[in-house]
């Protein structure tokens, strides 16, 4: 240790100790940031991570971010993090923002921008010395005051999680100790600190969680709230862990990302979707919306609620969501795009996949993700012919042309009767209900512009194994798994 120890602070630092190991906060060796503020929860976790360097050979970076908020005393802050960590001779970076002006330019809340500011200013110094986690000083006092905050102005399951102890590069050392226990560490151990007034300032909805509502429920009600509350965010987190999980299997089921120049758009499968328990929707869709926007923020029960009424509505229904997002009804699939980015016609589009078939060869699709191939088998009639949508026989002495492998083209027909009966390509989309979203991506497997197979949903009729067949060209489409 550092240096010579009370019992207390020596029966926190083993808390502290066992709950980074029990989370996995960090390996031996690594290089750490430390996010310091100067305030008795940041100094606590600076004397703390000081006990550990030794033991297991840690490198500390100090980071301080000034807001520029309040004057002379946020100054004097940034000072006495620098002399602070010269004492200990750590590494201290310090960076100066003005957070009004950058809360205005991006039109959110002072709050939310110091947070944006100070997490920007941890990254830069992690990038630059390679360090591998960025430490922050949240207590377990914090993280009930978030789950009242969320529960307070309205919320579902994921804020009631609380403050996670890892989530990606940040880690939470000192969340398994409270407020109390912050101050009687830096009191026993006679750290110094600064004050922020701001923190006692009720105007802020979380002042008065912390300072009014907490401290009268366990004064009033029960003295161990805190605690209860937690355990309540470390339950709610073990179940929203598993259906995330579930989310996810359902997510590469029913969810198919179609990539654009432009922007990206995502098709649900509506009726796979319904069977789900509405839980399960509502998180599949705010994963579809998180991977076309790349954020959350604005998007509200409503809006997902909404999207869910789609499945049941009819075609060409649209709902417009922020960010210009829009979601529509299209035969069995919602589709989810920037309203900004309108369909292309299938002759702008170009050729998505274009490749001259080899008999023998496989081929990957990347717009359904499969494999297809091609092989060529002597016939006799007492062969079953295959039932399935993804293995086709055709007789390959009736093929007369360069098979080729490809998109849909202007042009294209299939043949939907053996005598006569040939239809447009285009057409049979249509009365097959086929979501215009997608026709661009079906692979097609064709003769000039006839085509043999519509992968997955019509074959022609004009290559129809009979009899007289002496030789089966098998197409068949298979994902790696299956093969």
């Amino acid at each position: 240790m550092r240096f010579t120890m009370n019992r207390i602070n020596e029966r926190l630092l083993l808390k502290v100790e066992k709950y980074m190991l029990d989370n996995y906060m960090f390996q031996e060796g690594d290089k750490i940031v430390l996010g310091v503020s100067g305030g008795a929860d940041s100094m606590s976790l600076l004397d703390i991570m000081l006990n550990f360097l030794e033991k297991y050979k840690l490198s500390l970076y100090v980071v301080h971010v000034n807001h520029g908020i309040r004057g002379l005393e946020a100054d004097e802050d940034e000072q006495f993090v620098k002399d602070e960590c010269d004492k200990y001779k750590v590494p201290c970076y310090t960076f100066k923002y003005d957070v009004e002006e950058y809360a205005r330019d991006n039109k959110i809340s002072s709050e939310e921008a110091g947070r944006e500011l100070r997490y920007l200013s941890f990254r830069q110094i992690k990038d630059k010395v390679g360090a591998s986690k960025i430490a922050v000083a949240h207590t377990s006092n914090d993280s009930a005051e978030t789950i009242l905050f969320n529960i307070i102005r309205g919320t579902g399951l994921t804020g009631i999680k609380g403050i996670m102890p890892v989530n990606g590069d940040i880690i939470r050392p000192i969340l398994c100790m409270t407020c109390s226990e912050v101050y009687e560490y830096v009191e026993q151990g006679n750290l110094s600190y600064r004050t922020d007034i701001t923190n006692f300032e009720e105007e802020y909805t979380r002042n008065k969680i912390r300072l009014n509502v907490l401290p009268y429920m366990e004064k009033n009600i029960n003295s161990k709230v805190i605690e209860h509350i937690i355990n309540l965010g470390e339950l709610v987190r073990y179940t929203e862990d598993f259906m995330d999980r579930y989310a996810e299997n359902i997510y590469s089921r029913v969810v198919l990302k179609k990539a654009f120049a432009e922007s990206d758009e995502y098709l649900i499968d509506a009726n796979l979707l319904k069977v789900e328990d509405p839980i399960i929707q509502q998180k599949v869709i705010r994963k579809v919306l998180y991977e076309l926007i790349g954020r959350l923020k604005d998007i509200t029960k409503v809006h997902i609620d909404s999207i869910i009424q789609l499945t049941d509505s009819q075609v060409g229904k649209k709902i417009e969501l922020p960010y210009g997002v829009v979601c529509e009804k299209n035969y069995d699939y919602l589709s989810l795009y920037f309203s900004a980015c309108k369909y292309k016609s299938f002759d702008d589009m170009g050729d998505l996949l274009y490749e001259e078939v080899q008999i023998g060869k496989e081929y990957y699709i990347d717009s359904i993700r499969k494999f297809i191939s091609f092989e060529l088998i002597n016939y006799t009639p007492d062969m079953e012919i295959p039932k399935n949508d993804y293995t086709k026989w055709f007789d390959y002495d009736r093929i007369d042309g360069n098979l080729v492998l490809r998109t849909r083209k202007i042009g294209d027909v299939i043949k939907t009767r053996e005598v006569g009966g040939t239809k447009k390509l285009k057409d049979l989309m249509i009365d097959m209900k086929i979501y215009r979203g997608m026709r661009d991506g079906i692979p097609v497997v064709a003769v000039d512009s006839n085509v043999l197979w519509l992968v997955g949903y019509r074959s022609s009729e004009g290559y129809k194994v009979s009899e007289t067949t002496n030789r089966v060209l098998q197409m068949r489409v298979y994902s790696a798994r299956d093969n």
